[in-house]
């Protein structure tokens, strides 16, 4: 055992290693990006910084994402609280875990040079339009996701169960993820679904419920933070409003009632998924199909059957609300790991082969060199590389701010909008609620916003790509900057002297 531990300490560090490289090309959050201009990264990381100063997510500052979310953003925030640089190192950390079982999983199947799909597989995830900008709750929980998956085909394959210790960790997992984002958690109502049918036909019926419990008990661990948190705060009507009940009632439509219009639009947008990123997609068409029709490979049906059943699943959970941002399709990339049993195993015959495992460090460096190269042209983000701090409105309306404000200390409100990082360059965690718009917007936003108005306490307004008549304000400043697939026009206003 400890040999084997000795033996993995180089692929754990390449796979370090490689998350390092390619996200510093690949993420927004990364030192050498001038700021992550993501609106989701930006709330959150507001919230979660809100966190570890006593505000409460909900009460206090509101967001529709899980309370997990926040607590991993308040971590990063604990790192540094005007950039993310925190969030790039727990991007780095996750990613790096991610490589490593998926890594773990194609040894499963082929292990001769398998180390060669590390930073490859880095590089098609980090670089594809699913990753979107960086940071999203979806990256984060790759690991989880991979360890889950490798452990379950190890447990198929060895026909050795999974211990009680380790059920309890997927279910703390699962429970992890179910208060970050529960849309994430079809992955694992497979995963468990699984489990359970392959102690059935083993006719271990007692380690099937027992199974089934330990993994519940886990997921219990992980929400009894939670409750006690909300409830010494006297919170719990929040977390049930804002959490659960608007995001059920604010996303998707009254079509998705149908069963059958809702089966609909989950493949209409897992094909959408796939088709967009058909770097990874293709690796886990290849995987899945390989081994759902190679006997040879596989030593049982449900081993055969379990990909296809887990990515089902999967996609049912993410796009069963009737929505799918494009980042929705980070965790699906699980599943590119299978993409490398058959072409590894193509490589592997073939003579120039066994040149790799003689030069193995040689080779993953210069493998690990062209992937991190190839980030570059291939990801979207990149072009931001181009800009400086300067150049962005987030900046420039800081900088005036912080020269406009009486006290030096500006208060600001992101009115009609989604904040993409004007809180984050002030420094600033707002008094009041609804200090963003939201893709579930409401009624309530939107007059809790406007009671805002009123507030002396508020000195400076931002909108985007329109001129509010605001009584009381001017505006001072105004700045276009393009932003995923438009270009915008942002003002900011300052109240007017009493």
């Amino acid at each position: 055992m400890m040999q084997n531990r000795t033996k993995q300490k180089p692929i754990l560090l390449f796979c370090l290693i490689s998350a390092l490289l390619i996200l510093l090309l690949c993420t927004k959050s990364s030192p050498i990006y001038p700021l992550n201009d993501w609106e989701d990264a930006n709330i959150i990381f507001t919230v979660g910084k809100g966190m570890t100063q006593g505000k409460v997510p909900y009460r206090d500052l509101f967001d529709q994402k899980g309370p997990f979310s926040f607590f991993l953003y308040a971590v990063a925030s604990l790192i540094s609280g005007t950039s993310f640089t925190g969030l790039y190192i727990l991007e780095a950390l996750s990613f790096s875990v991610f490589l490593y079982y998926s890594y773990q999983t194609v040894c499963l199947y082929e292990n001769r040079n398998a180390y060669l799909c590390i930073p490859v597989l880095g590089m098609l995830v980090a670089s594809a339009m699913s990753f979107a900008h960086g940071g999203s709750i979806e990256e984060l929980f790759l690991p989880a996701y991979a360890f889950s998956f490798y452990e379950l085909l190890r447990c198929f394959r060895s026909d050795i169960p999974i211990r009680w210790h380790k059920l309890l960790l997927h279910g703390f997992l699962a429970g992890c993820m179910f208060w970050a984002k529960y849309t994430l958690t079809g992955f694992y109502i497979g995963w468990l679904l699984l489990l359970f049918l392959y102690h059935l036909m083993h006719r271990r019926t007692g380690t099937a419920f027992r199974s089934v419990f330990l993994f519940l008990a886990g997921m219990v661990i992980a929400s009894v933070p939670w409750l006690i948190y909300y409830s010494l705060n006297q919170a719990m009507p929040d977390l049930w409003q804002y959490y659960f009940f608007n995001n059920i009632a604010g996303y998707g439509s009254a079509e998705e009632n149908s069963l059958l219009l809702a089966v609909v639009s989950i493949i209409r947008m897992t094909g959408a998924t796939l088709f967009r990123n058909l770097q990874y997609s293709v690796l886990i068409a290849a995987g899945i199909l390989y081994l759902l029709f190679s006997r040879k490979t596989c030593r049982s049906v449900l081993e055969r059957i379990a990909p296809a059943v887990l990515f089902l699943f999967a996609t049912a959970g993410i796009y069963a609300g009737g929505t799918g941002y494009r980042y929705y399709g980070v965790v699906l990339t699980v599943f590119a790991c299978l993409g490398w049993i058959p072409l590894l195993r193509l490589f592997n015959r073939c003579s120039c082969s066994g040149q790799f495992a003689k030069h193995s460090p040689a080779a993953a460096c210069l493998t690990l060199l062209v992937s991190a190269a190839l980030c570059l042209p291939l990801s979207s983000n990149t072009y931001m590389l181009r800009m400086r701090k300067q150049d962005l409105p987030q900046y420039r309306f800081a900088e005036t701010m912080r020269s406009a404000a009486q006290d030096g200390s500006p208060s600001l409100l992101c009115y009609h909008m989604m904040d993409g990082g004007f809180y984050l360059t002030i420094d600033s965690v707002p008094d009041f609620r609804c200090f963003t718009w939201l893709n579930s917007a409401t009624e309530e936003i939107l007059n809790e916003q406007n009671s805002y108005l009123k507030d002396p306490g508020i000195e400076f307004v931002v909108t985007r790509n329109r001129q509010y008549q605001l009584d009381g304000f001017t505006v001072i400043s105004e700045a276009t900057y393009s932003y995923e697939e438009g270009t915008h026009t942002y003002y900011l206003y300052q109240r007017n002297p009493s």
